[in-house]
């Protein structure tokens, strides 16, 4: 029922099946959340949909990808994870591909459409990532890591751009985010080592799973950080494109501002590592809160000339929030000898969880109030995690690094 063969491969041996796998994944991002998803939200708001409905279909395609993400080792144990990469680009091509036929006033079939296309990304995702890192060795881990986040990254600075360049009017920038979904399964033909240490008995219920989260989100500060950081991203990469288009910005300036979002993510990863390691996950956490509140503060009330430094720091903020989250749950796993796997999964859902609320939060608000609480909610939000990490749950360090 597994794909569990044992291997000593030396790293020539295991370098194109990395290579291959890499590649599914970043092709993968490109089409699936580099053009498609902040596509859905340009597309709606340049037909004049209001930004609850643009939340709620953007909510949607979290909850779909939440059930990918819980569902996926079970699928994996009855088959292989080549087969639910499959499914999963093929799944989010056919919703794409399907997604400029749907009236822009048939909301319940938006949202199916983006569910869909959700859970598509959640099978890719841990059927991608976990054949990926079962084959790589301690040793071998941080370097596959930097340039798989690098990856991710890039496709998240060159999707906008292409959505500027195309333009979103014909709905023909939906056929190639379907088109290259289904292109990133052209590497697998070079992926031909196997996963490696693939369960030989049923993975946990997804009940079970989330009733032992529920028990751990007290004690646990990386499921508290990674649920604000799922907020963070679902307001942020999910509803800026509304408030630029909203604000009177063309869907293509509106692009280009994504564009910059996604720069400030991919150029603040190094940094973050470096401040992480050498002062600890406290100090990276508080200067990301920092980040955060002078980008909201620059967007809310600063000059106009102010405003893409402004998207440039909400998005660094964005990218490694997830991160931090990362960083500090499987440290507190590791200094309290619990499953790293199962930490890992806990912050994944929890950050899940928040990019559903994110979006139908801000979308609400900017119909309810205006498009100030866009950039209220992220000053808001920022100062929520400087809190965390100055509040009294956090007396003990969070990494052995400030010793």
């Amino acid at each position: 029922m597994s794909e569990s063969i044992q291997y000593a491969d030396p790293l020539a041996q295991k370098l194109p099946t990395i290579v291959a796998l890499n590649a599914v994944s970043a092709i993968a991002q490109l089409a699936q959340m580099g053009i498609v998803y902040p596509l859905i939200a340009l597309w709606l708001a340049d037909k004049n949909i209001s930004a609850s409905e643009i939340g709620l279909v953007g909510s949607a395609q979290w909850v779909g990808m939440l059930f990918g993400i819980l569902y996926a080792p079970q699928l994996m144990y009855l088959s292989k994870a080549r087969t639910i990469v499959i499914f999963g680009c093929v799944g989010s091509g056919v919703a794409a591909l399907l997604m400029p036929w749907i009236p822009a006033t048939s909301i319940v079939l938006w949202c199916a459409a983006a569910a869909v296309f959700g859970f598509g990304i959640g099978l890719r995702w841990i059927g991608n990532e976990s054949w990926l890192y079962s084959i790589i060795s301690g040793e071998q881990r941080g370097r596959v890591v930097g340039i798989h986040e690098t990856l991710i990254h890039l496709a998240q600075v060159i999707g906008p751009l292409l959505i500027a360049w195309i333009g979103i009017a014909s709905g023909n920038i939906f056929y190639l985010g379907a088109a290259v979904a289904v292109m990133a399964l052209l590497p697998l033909f070079w992926a031909d080592i196997p996963m490696q240490n693939a369960a030989d008995h049923r993975p946990n219920s997804v009940k079970s799973f989330l009733l032992g989260m529920l028990r751990d989100v007290k004690h646990i500060f990386g499921i508290r950080i990674g649920f604000i950081a799922g907020v963070v991203d679902g307001v942020l990469f999910g509803m800026l494109a509304v408030y630029e288009v909203n604000s009177g910005a063309s869907t293509e300036r509106a692009a280009l501002v994504m564009t910059v979002f996604g720069i400030g993510g991919l150029l603040a990863s190094a940094p973050l590592g470096w401040l992480s390691d050498k002062y600890g996950t406290r100090a990276a956490s508080i200067s990301c809160a920092l980040t955060g509140i002078a980008g909201a503060l620059m967007l809310w009330v600063g000059p106009q000339w102010l405003h893409w430094p402004a998207v440039f720091f909400l998005g660094a903020v964005a990218a490694c929030m997830l991160t931090l989250s990362i960083i500090a749950g499987t440290e507190q796993a590791a200094r309290e000898q619990k499953n790293m796997s199962a930490a890992m999964s806990e912050i994944s859902i929890a950050f899940t969880l928040g990019t559903i609320i994110g979006p139908v939060m801000a979308g609400a608000a900017m119909d309810i109030w205006g498009l100030w609480t866009f950039p209220a909610i992220s000053l808001l939000l920022s100062v929520t995690v400087l809190l965390l990490n100055t509040g009294a749950s956090l007396d003990k360090p969070l990494t052995s690094h400030q010793k």
